[in-house]
């Protein structure tokens, strides 16, 4: 995983994962916005309802709330968010994941930063990667019990998108802060050993 995330962390590469990561940023919101649409302005769980991800709804949801937005979808909702799972969903995690680690990762390489830093880069970009595929498979499995309910599901899943949103953004933005204020720094000779 090291040596992968070192030759990410090139600034040419981070560039590109951001560039990624914007257009899918982009795409979701689009998909998000589509679905809210389609099903009379109630959003996906993911955004607690919200229409896209630049108009999510803070403070998340009950269990009631979250089968009131199921049984709004209807059975095409239910398919439709399904398949904003399969095709964003699991692509946009990893995409978040390799920008915000390897932006990092580059910013503590030219910093001369001591391996022990180096190596923690990893660590919450992974901490996330697992809550938002927690919080994927909970909703997945919300959708395709309906119309049973799994009460402690839906309020276990609203507390780990809570969680993952607030982890998602302090990362991207120390991410980005990072990667910004790093320039084009050189690693300083002797602090830059794994």
């Amino acid at each position: 995983m090291s040596d992968l995330l070192d030759r990410l962390a090139t600034g040419r590469r981070v560039a590109w994962l951001l560039a990624a990561l914007v257009a899918l940023l982009v795409a979701m919101s689009v998909a998000a916005t589509m679905f809210a649409d389609a099903n009379g302005g109630v959003g996906i769980l993911d955004l607690a309802g919200g229409r896209n991800l630049f108009d999510p709804r803070p403070g998340g949801y009950t269990p009631q709330e979250a089968y009131a937005m199921l049984t709004a979808y209807g059975p095409d909702g239910r398919r439709g968010h399904l398949l904003i799972l399969l095709c964003g969903d699991l692509l946009f995690p990893l995409v978040y994941v390799g920008f915000t680690a390897a932006a990092l990762r580059l910013a503590v390489l030219r910093r001369g930063a001591p391996g022990w830093l180096r190596t923690t880069c990893v660590v919450v970009p992974v901490i996330y990667l697992v809550a938002d595929y927690g919080e994927n498979a909970g909703i997945a499995t919300l959708l395709l019990a309906y119309p049973s309910r799994l009460d402690a599901l839906a309020a276990a899943v609203n507390t780990v998108t809570s969680a993952k949103t607030m982890l998602g953004a302090v990362m991207l933005l120390t991410a980005l802060t990072a990667w910004a204020l790093t320039g084009r720094a050189r690693p300083r000779p002797g602090l830059t050993s794994p």
